[in-house]
Order: structure tokens, then C-alpha cells, then sequence
């Protein structure tokens, strides 16, 4: 889910848009057996185009602007467009990018998460996953999966920054995605993973 920010004559409005970029199941059958090339091919033919092409028909009973977000596919490009992607596409998108995910264009379906996948970030928003513990003396621990086995990071320590952080005892142990301050050279705390339950390094 992303929000795009447009500019409607003089005033700044904002959309929220879920961009699809896998698929399970469609029309009851199951495809998740097919590489992610042929899964985004029908992601585009039986799920974005219809809606496209009936968006266009004035005569539709169904309203589609009164969903409370829009939906769009999540654009894919070729290694060799990489060029094309950093200079014109991401300037030019109405959202926030934080950096690229490199899809093998005829890997197979991987359910949860895939730790097979690459992610590139800029450096200024690359972050990682620690699981956060309190010691008795209130110190807080940060740690790494390191072949099932939890691994302490010594000499590093996390901040909690701004008022939505003010109980710090009920984030202890859960994953805590954090960046990396250069300059106080300190993990920052930046948003609970509720989905992960641990961070394979």
C-alpha cells in the first residue's frame, strides 16, 4: 500500500493505492504451481485490465470511486532498464521509493517471506531487523538470527525517538526495523514488524 500525492489544481491531494504484484488464486484455481513471470501475466489480463476496461463503460453499476483505495500493478523492469528506472521512473512517481527488489523473472511462488530476494535501498533509508530485549538493569539488547541461534550485537545500542516510542517495556521481545544514525552512530527504532517473528541473517 502506498499513498500518491497529486496536485489537483491548486490543492495538494492524496490517494492510497495497493500495488499488486502477486497472485495466489483467481477464479477459484490455484497458480501458485507457475513461475512469477506467467502469474504477473495473468495479474495483468484477468485482474488489472478487466477492471481498467470497466472503468471506461459510464453504464457500470459498480462504483469504483468509492473504494477507499485504488488498485494498480506494480511496474517490473529488465536489469538492462536499470538506467531508465533510476533517472526517469523514480523521479517521476507520485510516492515515496525506497529502493529496488530484484525478482528472478521465472522463480517459482514462495509463500510468506522470501529471504531469497534481493533488496537494494539507498543508503540514506537502508534498514535492518533486530529483536529487541530489555536487560534487568533496563539496557536494551539488539539481536541477529544467526543459524536459529539469537546473537547479540555487543557494542550497539538502539534510540527510541519521538512520543508514539514512550513505552518502551511493551516492544520487548518483538522485531524492531531500524536504520542507521551515521553521525551519533546508533540504531534508531522505526516501526515494530508484527509480521516477522525473527530475522534470518
Amino acid at each position: 500500500m502506498v499513498v500518491d500525492t497529486f496536485l489537483d489544481g491548486k490543492r495538494r491531494r492524496q490517494v492510497r493505492r495497493y500495488l499488486v504484484y502477486d497472485l495466489v488464486a483467481v477464479n477459484g484455481k490455484s497458480v501458485t504451481e507457475l513461475p512469477f513471470s506467467k502469474i504477473l501475466d495473468i495479474l495483468n489480463k484477468q485482474v488489472i485490465r478487466p477492471r481498467n476496461d470497466e472503468k471506461k463503460v459510464t453504464s457500470h453499476w459498480y462504483r469504483y470511486e468509492m473504494e477507499p483505495f485504488g488498485v494498480r500493478i506494480k511496474a517490473f523492469f529488465l536489469l538492462s532498464a536499470l538506467e531508465k528506472v533510476f533517472k526517469d521512473l523514480i523521479p517521476s512517481i507520485s510516492h515515496e521509493a525506497d529502493g529496488l527488489i530484484l525478482q528472478g523473472w521465472d522463480d517459482p511462488y514462495v509463500p510468506q517471506a522470501n529471504y531469497d530476494l534481493l533488496k537494494w535501498k539507498y543508503p540514506e533509508k537502508n534498514t535492518d531487523d533486530f529483536l529487541l530485549e530489555m536487560s534487568k538493569d533496563g539496557r536494551r539488547m539488539l539481536f541477529l538470527y544467526e543459524n536459529k541461534k539469537k546473537k547479540l550485537m555487543e557494542g550497539y545500542s538502539v534510540e527510541f525517538r519521538g512520543d508514539s516510542w514512550n513505552n518502551q517495556s511493551n516492544y520487548c521481545g518483538k522485531i524492531v526495523e531500524c536504520s542507521w544514525d551515521r553521525e551519533k552512530k546508533v540504531w534508531v527504532g522505526m516501526r515494530i514488524e508484527l509480521t516477522k517473528i525473527h530475522r534470518m541473517a
